[in-house]
């Protein structure tokens, strides 16, 4: 038996055994190993519009290059472009604001010492009560006073950056005071 007939090459997909299918299923999940180590450790992350997009493309090509409804060893090229692709788009993307732009996106400020920007949230088609949702989770608090800054990051997460909580302690026999900061 050799590699075509294993892998099925020229053979019609409906008429793809078992044995062949599950060849093609290794060859493919060995050669995306290889392509998932060989790009950045970002690739997998999916905190992107572009890593998703990338990523479902990718899974797309592989899996019709199992199924025999597209060519073997031109699938697997495509998904290696893709990923070439990624490498280089990335490399710009680090390089040039206008390709980090098109590519991760910008940071959006929702909330800025205790002053929520609706505005910010209207284009970011967030709610006020999305962004007090994150501020439950994230700054353990309901109220935006205590928020110095709340951004929507890049990867869609809200981060919260909360103002130091001061706590003065008088010493009641002097005139001695302690001032201690606790940074949620």
């Amino acid at each position: 038996m050799d590699w075509r007939e294993i892998f099925g090459i020229g053979v019609q997909p409906i008429n793809l055994n078992t044995f062949q299918v599950c060849a093609r299923a290794i060859l493919v999940l060995l050669f995306a190993l290889v392509l998932v180590k060989l790009a950045h450790k970002r690739f997998m992350a999916k905190k992107t519009a572009f890593e998703y997009v990338l990523g479902f493309m990718l899974a797309s090509i592989l899996a019709r290059s199992i199924n025999g409804s597209a060519p073997l060893f031109p699938s697997l090229a495509a998904g290696a472009l893709l990923v070439g692709l990624q490498w280089i788009i990335a490399r710009l993307a680090c390089r040039f604001d206008s390709w980090e732009w098109l590519v991760k996106g910008r940071t959006k400020i929702l909330i800025e010492n205790g002053t929520v920007n609706n505005a910010a949230l209207l284009k970011s088609d967030l709610s006020v009560e999305d962004l007090m949702e994150d501020l439950r989770l994230q700054a353990k608090t309901e109220d935006v006073a205590h928020v110095r800054l709340a951004k929507l990051e890049r990867n869609g997460d809200i981060s919260v950056l909360r103002h130091p909580r001061v706590i003065l302690l008088k010493v009641e026999s002097g005139v001695q005071f302690m001032e201690i900061r606790l940074d949620a």
